[in-house]
């Protein structure tokens, strides 16, 4: 996990961060989210460190693609049930915003959200035919 930060240090990180950030850092959807995802991986109890930890990614202090590892180390979520619950993280809370994280780190987004991307657009139609 990381470390705790004071109120003073919170605003300093949020006063900096791209407005489509600090509006998803009180979107209530971002936690009605994290419930279902939480509910149907069955690690209700570890709600609240999850959230920490998207906090966490939000204001700059935790990478995106560390949460699956401190998932696995610190909350000690079985590793396949880790990379669904970072998988669906990213897919419903972080990829909208894919751009402004990626800027926030100075990363390129396909670094992050490969997954996501690769995914979505290699999807193959198995319903028709080749030809």
């Amino acid at each position: 996990m990381t470390k705790e930060i004071s109120k003073e240090e919170f605003l300093k990180l949020y006063k900096g961060l791209h407005p489509k950030i600090q509006n998803m850092l009180f979107d209530e959807e971002v936690g009605l989210t994290l419930t279902k995802i939480c509910k149907r991986h069955m690690v209700e109890s570890k709600y609240q460190e999850i959230m920490d930890l998207i906090v966490d990614v939000l204001i700059g202090l935790l990478p995106p693609q560390d949460i699956e590892k401190i998932l696995i180390r610190d909350l000690d979520v079985p590793i396949t049930k880790a990379k669904e619950i970072a998988l669906e993280i990213n897919r419903f809370i972080f990829f909208p915003i894919k751009e402004e994280i990626s800027d926030l780190y100075g990363i390129k987004s396909k670094e992050v959200f490969k997954d996501e991307e690769s995914s979505s657009s290699g999807l193959r139609d198995t319903y028709r035919e080749e030809l």
